[in-house]
């Protein structure tokens, strides 16, 4: 068994495809935008963050940016968590697991020991692999069909694609109501 040592980091990001009715030219745009009717971005568990604060951190990413393209933006969908995700069938027993099983009643050890014998391995790998291929195309399906329908339903905006995460105190731009003002999606990439 492995264990690791030090610091393990538990934070989270964010990826926030964002459909807009026009390009944004400047910090106070975002400004505008964003918060016009408030002066504070709030969060439940996080202390807020003035706007203007928050506007110059999203002007950052958004200032050189050109629209997301469709590819663009399934390649966010498809490397997160997204409203249509596949659950796996936790109750459905995976040919690689009884492979396992057997292996370790057949020769007292797992698999994935280094005692293992190599072309066993080799076939409980190649069943690994067929799972986790079968499960990617799965998902690659899945998130065609969301972005598809993302871009159908703001089919006239511009879409552009906005990352933040627990560290570097933007905790209250993931988390928080930042978004509101605009059409919005949230990609979790935990």
């Amino acid at each position: 068994m492995k264990i690791r040592n030090g610091f393990v980091s538990n934070s989270s990001s964010s990826s926030f495809i964002i459909a807009l009715d026009k390009r944004l030219n400047s910090r106070d745009d975002v400004l505008h935008t964003f918060f016009s009717n408030r002066d504070m971005v709030t969060c439940e568990y996080y202390d807020g963050v003035d706007t203007n604060s928050a506007a110059d951190l999203i002007w950052e990413q958004i200032k050189d940016a050109t629209p997301a393209t469709k590819m663009e933006i399934y390649n966010c969908v498809r490397g997160g968590y997204f409203d249509g995700y596949p659950e796996r069938n936790w109750n459905q027993k995976e040919k690689y697991v009884e492979f396992e099983e057997e292996y370790r009643r057949k020769y007292g050890h797992d698999i994935r020991d280094d005692k293992a014998d190599k072309n066993e391995y080799k076939k409980w790998s190649n069943l690994l692999n067929e799972t986790w291929k079968r499960e990617a195309d799965i998902i690659d399906i899945a998130a065609k069909k969301y972005t598809d329908s993302l871009i159908k339903q703001y089919k006239d905006k511009n879409f552009y694609i906005l990352v933040f995460g627990d560290e570097n105190g933007q905790g209250v731009l993931e988390h928080g109501d930042t978004f509101d003002s605009v059409n919005h999606v949230r990609i979790s990439n935990h």
